[in-house]
């Protein structure tokens, strides 16, 4: 067998006769796993899935003893309901087992996975939950395999398509609209489409319910800097769903450093923007090493589990404790827009929750039940009465100017201020693009 692809790995996990190889075209591995699990198909079957490897998901490597498979793992994108990127991975170890070769095989792929870039593992099993619990992956909820057609819906719309095929199906296979809950539970399990063969009987429902895991890789990403002629644009694309408003000015704190949240951790994002606000700029396109580890003292002090952050108390003592910033807590319900604006115009930043529409992440009203942190970062005012403007000018694009500390007084003190519509730009974790709204 050529070893021409052979993966470069960490020699204190992989050290001879051990080797890793990712598997393209080759005839020889495709014998090797057929025979090794002739459960999981044909020769062709193998090879067919072997020639759909590639450097990009999905792919499958076998850890190799000598010559001889003793490991197989195949990772495929998976679509992962916070928003992170996540690949799903089944295990095969052959035998002998309990040589390590599980936890060997574990370790080079977890360092693959993050050379991908992804940020989460998951798996699946019902034998191995106690081998995965200690290898640091946790209980989890099942998740979807990303099919191409799928990738450019949100996770809420995938699963709704899911619920309904699983009724179809469960209808299908006992001709009644009446199904019972385990009918229905065992006909959306089908869904999984990598369940080992030898678990799946007659109409593809699994006989014992998987547990499924996942495991955490990065904890954090680089903070960037968002340039201010593109903020610009932001705001003046923005200005024209509202044609009602003749003038527009702007104050907004460009200096803040954006990063994406890595899982449901956007409160631990927003903490770090403003952090980073704080730092040189020289230093901000950095995971900024000198700021400790948010996840971990947040998890240490049972506020989260994976990063989530449900009281905002919690966000408070994190960002006094480890941030070490100047925090209070303020209700935004009770304070008016002009005195937010003061706040940010003395330099001041606001992280508040809110909930966010999860296809356009606008801000919404839920019930809680799609909470999410941003950092308000300035503000976009707009006047009906302008003076200074004539019927040619309305035609024209609106200009933009930036807001001055005596326009803020003429906001306060100014009786047409009722006439003006004044537009929260807030910074969050899942995109790059600024929140725009009332």
């Amino acid at each position: 067998m050529s070893h021409s692809n052979l993966i470069d790995a960490d020699p204190k996990i992989l050290r001879p006769p051990l080797s890793l190889i990712s598997i393209d075209d080759e005839a020889q591995p495709s014998s090797l796993l057929q025979k090794q699990w002739p459960r999981g198909g044909s020769i062709q079957d193998y090879f067919d899935k072997i020639t759909s490897s590639s450097k990009h998901l999905p792919c499958s490597y076998i850890l190799l003893y000598e010559d001889a498979p003793v490991g197989h793992v195949r990772i495929t994108e998976c679509l992962d309901d916070s928003s992170a990127r996540a690949v799903a991975a089944t295990y095969i170890i052959t035998e002998p087992r309990n040589q390590g070769y599980g936890r060997i095989l574990m370790k080079l792929l977890e360092k693959r996975v993050k050379q991908l870039n992804y940020h989460y593992i998951y798996v699946w099993t019902h034998t191995a939950v106690d081998f995965y619990t200690k290898c640091g992956y946790k209980p989890t909820h099942r998740v979807s395999l990303h099919r191409p057609c799928l990738k450019r819906l949100e996770c809420s719309q995938v699963s709704r398509i899911e619920s309904l095929l699983a009724s179809r199906m469960a209808v299908m296979q006992h001709g009644s609209s009446s199904c019972d809950e385990s009918t229905k539970r065992q006909a959306a399990t089908a869904e999984t489409v990598l369940l080992p063969p030898d678990e799946m009987v007659d109409g593809g429902a699994s006989v014992i319910e998987d547990v499924w895991l996942r495991k955490r890789l990065v904890e954090c990403l680089p903070l960037t800097i968002v340039s201010l002629k593109h903020r610009l644009q932001e705001l003046q694309a923005c200005t024209i769903k509202y044609p009602e408003y003749a003038s527009w000015k702007y104050y907004i704190r460009h200096d803040v450093p954006w990063t994406q949240q890595v899982g449901p951790s956007c409160g631990l994002a927003a903490l770090r923007m403003v952090h980073g606000a704080a730092q040189p700029t020289t230093a901000v396109a950095t995971t900024d090493d000198s700021l400790p580890s948010l996840l971990e003292y947040a998890i240490q002090q049972h506020y989260s589990d994976d990063g989530e952050l449900f009281d905002a108390m919690h966000l408070l003592r994190l960002g006094q404790d480890v941030c070490n910033l100047s925090c209070r807590t303020e209700s935004l319900r009770a304070t008016p827009a002009r005195k937010i604006l003061s706040h940010l115009m003395q330099r001041r930043l606001l992280v508040f929750a809110y909930d966010s529409q999860p296809a356009t992440r606008q801000p919404c009203c839920n019930d809680g039940k799609s909470a999410h942190y941003g950092v308000m970062v300035g503000m976009l005012v707009g006047r009906k009465v302008d003076d200074g403007l004539n019927a040619e000018t309305l035609r024209s694009p609106t200009p933009i100017d930036e807001l001055s500390q005596a326009d803020l007084i003429s906001l306060e003190n100014d009786p047409l201020s009722s006439e003006c519509v004044m537009l929260a730009l807030v910074q969050h974790g899942l995109s790059n693009k600024l929140t725009i709204a009332t």
